[in-house]
């Protein structure tokens, strides 16, 4: 069997999906094989191949790590991110940043934002 994650990558790639979800972001099948792909090709001792991943493989590996992600279809997610995504909800995102980048002076530094 060829390996082409390594057990770091594959963890990192856990951590940035629920890094993502937390904040209210999915991960769609083509970002998540984008992000597979970039893992591999990082932390991989062969060649990826320029099929890799294929669409079984992420399935394979959803399924490996399905007590930690769940697959949802886009369109249901759509609806979800349309309800969260009101006007109070900007305003009060848009508040906050302005309190941080104040609190934080990051104003000037826009470098370090």
């Amino acid at each position: 069997m060829l390996v082409y994650l390594s057990l770091g990558a594959d963890q990192g790639l856990l951590e940035v999906i629920e890094h993502r979800a937390a904040r209210g972001f999915c991960v769609g099948f083509a970002q998540l094989r984008f992000l597979i792909r970039q893992a591999a090709i990082v932390s991989s001792n062969r060649p990826v191949t320029p099929t890799f991943p294929d669409r079984s493989f992420v399935q394979r590996w959803s399924k490996r790590h399905s007590g930690s992600i769940t697959l949802r279809k886009a369109r249901v997610l759509k609806g979800f991110l349309a309800e969260a995504s009101t006007a109070e909800a900007v305003h009060y995102y848009y508040d906050n940043l302005e309190a941080t980048l104040d609190s934080l002076k990051l104003r000037d530094r826009p470098s370090q934002i």
